[in-house]
């Protein structure tokens, strides 16, 4: 009896490279990414460098009086208590009058005054210094929103003091240091 060749049947498919399953689980991945914008972005950031979190710059208006500005970057904060200022050689006439802060519980110090965004310092020096050159000695501390608090920090800044009757010195900007906890 002369027989038929069997018919193989359908050619066999190669296997799909993305399931169904895992093509709905990407496009799921993908949307909760875009939904979740630049916030969640920021969140994996890597955290900024102290001195770029609270940028430290010095003015001398006067022979007698320095201006220390901190600039607070978006999202992070100083403590209001952990702020103190040295100048050498000599010292400051009496303790520099912070800016108000405000309230905020803190998972690290409890209820404590904080300062935010821009601030302002004047510092009044002993005795007048025209045209001396001294350094002003800054300590500070400060946290990120993001749970990341920073050691205490001590920052150096050499200010010439200007002369009587010229206008002030230049805005110096505190140098950063070559190596931190947050580079």
């Amino acid at each position: 009896m002369d027989c038929s060749p069997t018919s193989p049947g359908s050619p066999t498919r190669p296997p799909d490279r993305w399931p169904r399953t895992d093509r709905a689980f990407g496009l799921a991945c993908l949307l909760a990414a875009v939904a979740s914008g630049p916030a969640a972005a920021l969140d994996r950031a890597e955290p900024l460098a102290a001195e770029r979190a609270f940028a430290l710059s010095v003015q001398a208006v006067d022979p007698r009086t320095l201006v220390v500005r901190y600039d607070i970057a978006a999202g992070h904060y100083l403590y209001r208590d952990k702020l103190r200022f040295a100048v050498e050689p000599g010292g400051l006439a009496a303790p520099p009058p912070l800016p108000a802060g405000e309230v905020k519980d803190d998972p690290y110090f409890g209820r404590t005054d904080v300062l935010r965004g821009s601030i302002a310092v004047r510092i009044p020096l002993d005795r007048e210094r025209p045209g001396e050159k001294l350094t002003l000695i800054a300590e500070s501390q400060g946290c990120a929103e993001r749970g990341i608090c920073y050691p205490l920090q001590r920052q150096t800044v050499a200010v010439a003091l200007p002369l009587p009757g010229a206008a002030a010195g230049p805005v110096v900007e505190a140098a950063p240091r070559r190596k931190g906890w947050f580079n």
